[in-house]
């Protein structure tokens, strides 16, 4: 608004980046549900790193499905 935009501006562009990161939100999900039909390791692996790109990117992390709960037990790690 500072540079001479408009609040109608500002509100379209805010619009667009909540469906870009919802996007991204929803592709990690979906990948991580594809992962977890095989390797549980593997499949918590991606969840990590999912989660940190997620919230680099400053949006909500992915919740940890129950069936991984084991791996992240045997690693020591608690959410």
């Amino acid at each position: 608004l500072r540079g001479g935009g408009s609040v109608s501006t500002y509100i379209d562009e805010l619009y667009k980046r909540q469906k870009l990161e919802i996007s991204y939100r929803d592709k990690a999900q979906e990948n991580l549900k594809k992962r977890l039909n095989g390797n549980s390791q593997e499949a918590y692996t991606y969840w990590l790193k999912a989660n940190a790109a997620l919230e680099a990117m400053g949006i909500y992390p992915l919740p940890l499905p129950t069936v991984l709960r084991e791996v992240q037990l045997k690693h020591g790690l608690l959410d």
